[in-house]
Formats: C-alpha cells, sequence, structure tokens
C-alpha cells in the first residue's frame, strides 16, 4: 500500500514539474528557455545519481566524471574531428559505458565508503587530465560546440524554444525509463541488495554485479546530461568533471528526496532556480542555499520527497476516518 502510494507521488509530482515546465516554456524569453534547458539537464543527471544512490545504495563523489565524458566527447569530435553532435552523444553514452564497466566491476567490491573515495579519486584525475591537457582545451575549456542536426525531421536546435523542448522530452522519458527500471525484477533485486545486501546475498543475488549494473546505468545517463549541457552552453570545460559539482547534484537528490526521482528532480529544479535567482541580489548566495539545505535538513530529514509523501499519508488517514 506504501509502496503504491509512493509510486503514485512520484508520478504526480513528475507530471506537475512537466507541467510548469510547459508553462515556462510557452512564456520565456531566450534566457528563460537556456535557465530551462539547463535546469531540465540537471534535473536529469538528478535522476541517474538517485537512481545510483537511492535504487543501489551507493554514493558517488565522481558522477560528474561520467557528465565531463558525455561533454567532452561532443566538444572534442565535433570542434576537432568535425563528427556531426547528433552521432557524438551515443558514442559519448558508450565511452562512459565502458569506463563505468571496468571501473564499476573492482570499486563496488569494497563498501560504501570505500566506493565514495573511490568515485572521488577518479574523478579527480580526469579533472586533473583534462584541466593540464591542451589537447582538449587544457583549463580553458573548449568553445564554439555545435548543437546536434535534426533539421531533417523538421526540428532546429539553434532556436532556443526547441531545443529546451526536446530536453524536457528527454528528462521527462529518461524518467519513464528509471521507473520502470526500479519496478522491473532488476529494481526489485536491487532495492532488496540495498536494503539488506547480506540476506540478498544468501538469497542468491550476485550484488556485485547488480551493483556494477546500476553503476553503468547511471553513468551512462549521466554522460547523456553532460552532451546536451555541452551542446546547450556551447561551452565544456575542466568543471564539468570535478568533485565540487559532483557533491551539488548529490545535494540537490538529498534535498529532494532519495530513492524518489521526481524528488531528485525537484531538488535539482529548486537548486539551480535558487542558485540563479538570489546571484542577482547577492554574492553570498551559497550561504542561503546551505541555510535552506540545513533547514531541509532539520524538518524533512528524507528530503522535500519524503514531507510530502508523510503529508499525503496523515490526508489519506484522514479521509478513512471521516468516512467511517
Amino acid at each position: 500500500m506504501i509502496r503504491r502510494r509512493e509510486v503514485a507521488l512520484r508520478w504526480l509530482l513528475t507530471f506537475l514539474l512537466l507541467i510548469a515546465a510547459i508553462v515556462t516554456w510557452r512564456s520565456a524569453g531566450f534566457f528563460g528557455q537556456s535557465l530551462l534547458a539547463q535546469t531540465a539537464i540537471f534535473a536529469l543527471f538528478a535522476m541517474s545519481v538517485d537512481f545510483l544512490a537511492g535504487g543501489a545504495g551507493l554514493m558517488s563523489l565522481g558522477q560528474a566524471m561520467y557528465l565531463g565524458v558525455g561533454a567532452y566527447v561532443t566538444a572534442v569530435l565535433t570542434t576537432i574531428w568535425h563528427v556531426p553532435a547528433l552521432a557524438t552523444v551515443p558514442i559519448g553514452m558508450a565511452l562512459a559505458g565502458v569506463i563505468a564497466v571496468a571501473l564499476g566491476a573492482v570499486i563496488v567490491r569494497f563498501g560504501e565508503i570505500i566506493f565514495i573515495m573511490l568515485t572521488l579519486a577518479a574523478g579527480e584525475m580526469l579533472y586533473a587530465f583534462v584541466f593540464a591537457n591542451r589537447s582538449v582545451g587544457g583549463s580553458d575549456g573548449i568553445a564554439s560546440i555545435p548543437r546536434a542536426d535534426l533539421t531533417g525531421i523538421g526540428l532546429d536546435l539553434g532556436s532556443g524554444p526547441v531545443f529546451s523542448a526536446v530536453v524536457l522530452v528527454i528528462a521527462f522519458a529518461v524518467f519513464v525509463f528509471f521507473d520502470a527500471l526500479l519496478r522491473s525484477p532488476f529494481g526489485l533485486i536491487l532495492t532488496a541488495v540495498r536494503q539488506n545486501p547480506a540476506r540478498a546475498r544468501a538469497l542468491g543475488a550476485s550484488i556485485n554485479r547488480l551493483r556494477t549494473a546500476a553503476y553503468v546505468v547511471s553513468s551512462i545517463v549521466a554522460a547523456l546530461a553532460g552532451s546536451l549541457l555541452a551542446q546547450l552552453n556551447h561551452y565544456a570545460s575542466p568543471d564539468l568533471t570535478g568533485w565540487e559539482l559532483s557533491g551539488l547534484v548529490l545535494i540537490m537528490v538529498l534535498f529532494g528526496g532519495l530513492g524518489s526521482l521526481s524528488g531528485a528532480a525537484l531538488g535539482a529544479v529548486i537548486i539551480e532556480l535558487l542558485s540563479h535567482f538570489t546571484a542577482r541580489y547577492t554574492s553570498h548566495w551559497e550561504l542561503i542555499l546551505g541555510l535552506i539545505f540545513i533547514a531541509v535538513v532539520l524538518f524533512a530529514e528524507n528530503g522535500i520527497f519524503a514531507l510530502l509523501s508523510k503529508g499525503a499519508a496523515r490526508l489519506a488517514a484522514r479521509r478513512r476516518k471521516e468516512r467511517c
């Protein structure tokens, strides 16, 4: 009963976010369209991190590494090798998948705490490489990245409204994918592994393979977000691979609600909008975000989604009493 209510709330929150995005899309100007697209990309990225942390129970401080892989594959192939941007998206996702398979097969064996440290180390290694390597722009990054050409199907991604609409569709499709995956036999076993690894192992579950698979899926989607972000801003920089971004998206997930998908997306939306609009009025916007995050931790221990879930449960209980 609780599980069904949480799934229903997850979908309700997703539709509310989608309606808000559509209303914004219809009325926003140039800056608004860019902000909408960036927010949707970070919501997509946050859902990939939430799938790993909330679904598999693996907190990572290195998922920005895969965001950076997607961004830099698109940047390098389009600007240096003149590969069409559309073709670079699956290439970046495939490369991220290969890296995640090789790395994940090793680091998932050492437990959650060591996993956090190893993902942090791997991410910083990539950051150091792109920062110092002039062949990929070094500390200056890579600019003039083109967007994918979809004029063959009547979509001009050079247009802000069209690009933001495509990103919104992709973000919603990713939510549907993750939701279906979590409710599939694979997702249910993954949940069992997260809740009680010892019992799941005793029942025959291959814990390391399941966690590696979750790590790979999360990393591939993060690379997709990175490619979209590079195309949106026409720019890729070493900051996209750093631990600061990994930590920020993890805060988005915890802020919205771990293991909720739509809660993670909501957390990304709130933090992105707050960071943009508070920065207009004060240079101490990070302090304001920190205070808000502390308040959420104090009054909604498991994030906004858990707070909404408790409210929905109380409302349902009150209605049952009224009927009796």
